[in-house]
């Protein structure tokens, strides 16, 4: 098994083989994104991939509890490799489960957090492997399906934190207002002269109308190198 380690956490592990979806910039910047309180917080992981977010935010909190979904069965038993090689059994707990089994089973009002970096490469032509569509595009995991599963399974005044693309934000705005969610903070990421790649939201249940939107960052340079910027910020610093 090749291990790898997380970019700008190299203290982190990670196996990632080729025959699945890598963890991407995304994912990094929407860890450091999530804001955790220094309470016991329990948190939710949809579509966890090999685990990079929920590697990062139990490496950066204490008083943290983790539920990480993975519908893929192989990048469900990568995950688990993840969490063992990091020493995260006790903040970390694979659920190999469809979201939809999830918010079946578990009560109403479960978590104060949820976090998802999901599929949505929606016009692209889709990969042969099975595993990698899922993983890459919006068939498995809607935009819809996850304000669904945020407005039962989030605590009042818990958080969702999403990555999706910057020209879906009047769509990301509406679905989680559908479901009595508000978007509350918005993050663009942007390649230097570039339109906007990258969008962060953070979306409360039970919370008064109102947006911010956070100083953006340039992602690389024009040489398209990554920026010192991104750097300290994936970081967390």
């Amino acid at each position: 098994m090749k291990i790898d380690y997380i970019f700008c956490n190299e203290h982190i592990k990670i196996s990632q083989p080729d025959h699945i979806f890598k963890y991407s910039l995304d994912s990094l910047v929407l860890a450091s994104f999530v804001k955790i309180n220094k309470s016991n917080q329990k948190v939710l992981e949809i579509g966890a991939g090999s685990g990079a977010i929920s590697l990062i935010l139990a490496d950066r909190n204490k008083n943290i509890f983790i539920d990480a979904v993975e519908i893929q069965e192989s990048v469900f038993e990568i995950l688990k490799e993840n969490i063992v090689i990091n020493k995260f059994e006790d903040k970390i707990k694979a659920i190999n489960k469809n979201i939809n089994e999830v918010k079946n089973i578990c009560q109403t009002d479960t978590y104060d957090i949820i976090v998802s970096n999901p599929p949505y490469f929606f016009e692209r032509e889709k990969p042969v492997e099975k595993e990698l569509l899922i993983a890459r595009h919006g068939d498995s995991l809607t935009l819809e399906n996850i304000m669904s599963v945020s407005k039962k399974l989030l605590k009042n005044k818990g958080k969702l934190f999403i990555s999706y693309p910057p020209t879906e934000t009047s769509n990301v705005i509406i679905e989680a207002k559908k479901q009595n969610l508000e978007v509350k903070k918005i993050k663009y990421f942007f390649s230097f002269n570039q339109k906007s790649n990258v969008a962060l939201f953070e979306i409360s249940k039970q919370a008064k109308s109102g947006v911010i939107i956070e100083m953006p960052i340039i992602t690389n340079d024009f040489n398209g190198n990554y920026t010192d910027e991104l750097k300290k910020y994936i970081k967390g610093r």
